[in-house]
């Protein structure tokens, strides 16, 4: 299909605005998938080191005669 403007291969025929929407609904998506998984990934690795620092801290506690 050939388009004699820019504005024309924009337009779409008129259908311009719903192809381009679907088109910017499956960029969000496919960045959604590569952001969200990254984020979770960082957070849990956060939670992970937290938590071993604590039972590190709660370990030299116990080694040391200091309890709660």
């Amino acid at each position: 299909m050939q388009f004699d403007s820019f504005a024309n291969f924009v337009a779409m025929g008129g259908y311009g605005f719903y192809i381009w929407a679907v088109y910017g609904l499956s960029m969000v998506v496919l960045i959604a998938n590569i952001v969200v998984p990254r984020r979770t990934m960082k957070r849990i690795q956060f939670e992970q080191q937290a938590f071993i620092a604590r039972e590190n801290l709660a370990e030299k506690k116990i080694d040391s005669g200091e309890e709660k």
